[in-house]
């Protein structure tokens, strides 16, 4: 069974299916709350097969190298989508940019200035400033290791 980790709960997508309150049309419960987007956990419906989450984290080993390919295709997927995919894209940036090398920095710093230039970071009130705040953070970790040389 197909399961998505978020925040503090595991939800099995099969079981919405299933579910005699899933409507497979639109994507939505008939309480409103969508299976395709995690910061809407809290409208599940009670009865929903939403599982406590024990917090272990599953850890599997990846090159340097492919973690930041795949960083950098995850930037630009995820440049101008109006979804909960930047912010998550984001937020590994933010958590891992003490590991992530100068050079993947810059890539990533370009690809994002970019898209701000052409106006195109997403909804300017949502998705924008996840953006901006994290192109200031890589601006701010490159100038900590352009002074370190």
């Amino acid at each position: 069974m197909k399961q998505i980790r978020f925040k503090n709960f595991v939800h099995k997508i099969d079981a919405c299916y299933e579910c005699p309150i899933f409507n497979g049309d639109s994507g939505y419960c008939q309480d409103g709350a969508s299976i395709h987007n995690p910061w809407e956990e809290d409208t599940f419906p009670k009865d929903c097969q939403l599982e406590e989450y024990e917090g272990k984290e599953s850890l599997i080993e990846i090159s340097k190298f492919d973690f930041e390919e795949l960083l950098m295709d995850a930037v630009r997927y995820a440049l101008g989508r109006m979804t909960y995919t930047p912010h998550i894209v984001c937020e590994i940036i933010n958590k891992n940019i003490n590991v992530v090398s100068k050079g993947a920095l810059g890539v990533i710093k370009k690809d994002i200035e970019k898209e701000r230039d052409r106006d195109n970071l997403g909804d300017p009130i949502i998705d924008a400033p996840v953006w901006i705040n994290t192109l200031e953070n890589i601006n701010e970790k490159l100038n900590e290791l352009n002074s370190n040389i």
